[in-house]
């Protein structure tokens, strides 16, 4: 046969009464429709109308559903054929493709099949003039899904870039001749972002021809990529009472020296990036494992008692109101770039690595906070340790500086856009540094140890408190400069 779709043609095959009113109702609506009660017949109907969707009656007669399904797609060109399925509810049916096929369960609800198969032929519409451009294309992820999207473009052997957004995120699956051969969304990339993104059912969509150039860092086909995203999102979905949230804070509830001896390979570097992300969504992207056996192993160590965790919620008051925002841009860059995107750096002096990591932890505990990719604690080089978003428009960058005086030409790179100098130590441990910052108008906040550890318990007001102490002196003028 080796066949392909004719469009807007659908089959029915099956004595199920619903098929009759059904198979009426899309001739009416101008569709080419055949409707045959046993497989035999239905298999007939098939090869001469070469139907783009089959719905199927589980209990067909003559020829089992999955066997009259496997025939179709053996002998249809590019294996893109879907198929609805109807039985008893609950029922298992050998064959079922998750991502392609459906299954409705009698008492057929008439209004809803109808509503999902009119759906479909709107989505392959859709499809074949997203083909036909030549030039970038854009639309709805509610329209035209993400997997609908990579078996068109793997079925035509498409090659460029999928940019895809939700809300505030934005990834991207790259194609070389119809393979997807890289995908990125935020910090991870690879097979993992792919994933990710293969559960976003929202958002919008742009595809822009062109060749790839960059890393091939997925060579596994798309069908089996597809399955193996959607099996991990079912088990993740099924599990989620029992793992890890999120935004939850993770720590070990037990001395490092007494871990259990022979632990596997996995659960060693997750130990080790915990004390660098103890939030679990940042953990999550920076381990090398997936998403799955990461809350899978954290899991098992909560439940053994060897990490503890504590769930913040982000809460709805703002760390800086709109106002006190609007304050910070006059000040730092002055009356003419109200509205822009900006942001402002917050240097940190640390008297040691512990001191550092402790205070990166207790950043973490704020939901608006994004870790840099790489954070090496170490208080004798600058180091980058992320970003707050405090709101749309603007973002604090926390950056350690190197505090012995021979680094002193590295402090004046950090003077400009400076919200203020966070000393995680008393007055005078730093002198150089200090001096230097204080004689350029900055502000200079000493936590001490109690204050310190105060912020690891993750409440709002307390980080309020800390960024308006800083705010007493910006008020709107001239933008500040180096000296």
């Amino acid at each position: 046969m080796n066949e392909t779709a004719t469009p807007s043609t659908i089959l029915f095959a099956g004595d199920d009464p619903a098929f009759s009113d059904l198979f009426r109702r899309f001739k009416e609506q101008g569709f080419a429709a055949g409707h045959a009660t046993d497989g035999n017949v239905a298999l007939q109907q098939a090869l001469e109308l070469k139907p783009a969707l089959v719905v199927i009656d589980a209990g067909l007669r003559a020829i089992p559903a999955p066997r009259f399904a496997q025939i179709l797609r053996t002998n249809r060109q590019g294996n893109d054929l879907a198929i609805v399925f109807v039985g008893e509810d609950g029922e298992e049916i050998e064959g079922f493709v998750r991502h392609r096929d459906a299954f409705f369960a009698r008492p057929l609800n008439l209004s809803q099949i109808s509503a999902y198969i009119e759906k479909h032929f709107q989505r392959l519409a859709q499809a074949q003039q997203l083909l036909e451009q030549t030039q970038e294309v854009k639309g709805s992820l509610d329209q035209l899904g993400i997997t609908d999207l990579l078996q068109l473009f793997t079925l035509n052997r498409k090659s460029g870039t999928l940019f895809l957004t939700r809300g505030s995120e934005q990834g991207s699956v790259h194609l070389q001749d119809g393979q997807i051969v890289y995908a990125r969304l935020g910090r991870v990339d690879a097979e993992k972002a792919l994933y990710r993104l293969l559960l976003w059912n929202s958002g919008t969509f742009r595809f822009r021809p062109g060749a790839f150039t960059g890393p091939v860092r997925i060579s596994t086909p798309t069908d089996h990529l597809i399955m193996e995203g959607l099996r991990l999102g079912d088990e993740t979905a099924a599990q989620a009472e029992r793992l890890p949230a999120l935004q939850s804070l993770l720590q070990l509830a037990i001395p490092r020296e007494r871990l259990p001896q022979g632990l596997r390979t996995a659960t060693r570097e997750i130990l080790l990036k915990l004390e660098t992300y103890p939030r679990v969504s940042d953990l999550l992207d920076h381990c090398a494992y997936g998403d799955l056996q990461v809350l899978q192993v954290l899991r098992v160590l909560r439940e053994k008692g060897v990490i503890s965790e504590s769930r913040h919620e982000s809460g709805t008051a703002p760390l800086l109101t709109t106002a006190e925002i609007l304050t910070l841009h006059q000040a730092l860059y002055g009356p003419t770039r109200i509205g822009e995107p900006l942001s402002a750096v917050v240097v940190i002096l640390a008297p040691s690595p512990e001191a550092l990591r402790e205070f990166l932890a207790a950043l973490q505990t704020l939901a608006e906070f994004v870790p840099a990719t790489l954070v090496a604690a170490s208080p004798r080089l600058p180091v980058e340790l992320g970003r707050l978003q405090i709101a749309g428009n603007f973002a604090l960058r926390f950056t350690a500086l190197a505090a012995p005086a021979e680094f002193s030409p590295l402090w004046s790179l950090y003077g400009r856009q400076l919200f203020g100098v966070i000393v995680l130590a008393p007055a005078g441990t730093f002198p150089g540094a200090e001096k230097y910052f204080a004689a350029r108008g900055t502000d200079l906040l000493f936590l001490d140890a109690p204050e310190r550890q105060a912020l690891t318990h993750g409440k709002r007001d307390d980080w309020r408190d800390l960024f308006h102490r800083f705010l007493l002196r910006h008020q709107p003028g001239t933008p500040l400069e180096d000296s």
